[in-house]
């Protein structure tokens, strides 16, 4: 009886690289918008690090010149730091918005980054530095003892920080601000918040854009940051009148 022999088969058959096609497709249609998408993100959170790294130029450029002047911002930029058309990771092209109240980054692609009332948190450092009926208010108190703009009609000390800001040539009729001491294992901290939203028009709970920034008892400034806070209600210590108003709320 004759013993049929088995040839080896070489290569797959059709079928099988059928299978192999549709398995590979399967996996691309899952694994590429997954790739693209994480690249886009990249893309976003770089540039939103260089938008920042920017402005961080700002304490420099003010340093070199001494003073709150931004109209030569972008060459100082371009010279020490590069191009703007041409530092975003995902190609987006930066155009640079200054004046007095404010420094706005946008990218054509990725949004903008921007300080508001930058020269009014100057101000209101420096009136935390060198006011004395400040400087004397805080020191007195303690932890989480703070000034609030839309306090001026029931605290005095809240209507003679608008005084001031006025005096100094900062209007804070449209805005609003807030002074904000905090005491951390025995270290004090000053929070200055300032934004160009009124928020006794809103709600508690609904969030508002600010630039903060920190200041040392010895008088040494933190950086300016852009922030997303909560509006919350207050009531004046020691005051008769029950009315609350709107504050902005403290990030820890």
């Amino acid at each position: 009886m004759n013993k049929l022999k088995q040839g080896k088969r070489n290569g797959f058959t059709l079928v099988e690289v059928i299978i192999v096609l549709v398995i590979l497709a399967v996996l691309a249609a899952i694994l590429i918008p997954t790739y693209v998408h994480y690249i886009k993100k990249a893309n976003e959170k770089a540039c939103q690090v260089v938008r920042m790294d920017l402005l961080r130029y700002k304490d420099l450029y003010l340093t070199a010149y001494d003073q709150v002047n931004f109209n030569n911002f972008e060459a100082y930029i371009y010279e020490n730091y590069g191009k703007l058309d041409s530092l975003c990771p995902g190609g987006g092209k930066y155009t640079l918005k200054t004046d007095l109240q404010e420094i706005n980054i946008i990218c054509s692609k990725h949004g903008n980054t921007r300080l508001a009332g930058y020269a009014a948190l100057r101000a209101l450092q420096n009136l935390m530095k060198t006011d004395k009926t400040l400087i004397n208010y805080f020191a007195t108190r303690g932890d989480g003892t703070s000034l609030d703009s839309e306090a001026d009609t029931n605290g005095k000390f809240a209507q003679y920080t608008n005084d001031l800001l006025n005096k100094l040539g900062t209007d804070p009729a449209s805005s609003s601000w807030r002074l904000y001491k905090e005491v951390k294992n025995g270290k004090t901290q000053y929070y200055v918040y300032w934004t160009d939203t009124e928020i006794s028009k809103l709600k508690p709970g609904e969030k508002v854009n600010a630039s903060r920034c920190t200041l040392s008892p010895e008088g040494a400034v933190g950086p300016i940051e852009d922030v997303s806070c909560s509006v919350e209600e207050k009531k004046a210590s020691g005051s008769t009148n029950t009315k609350k108003f709107n504050v902005i709320g403290h990030l820890k």
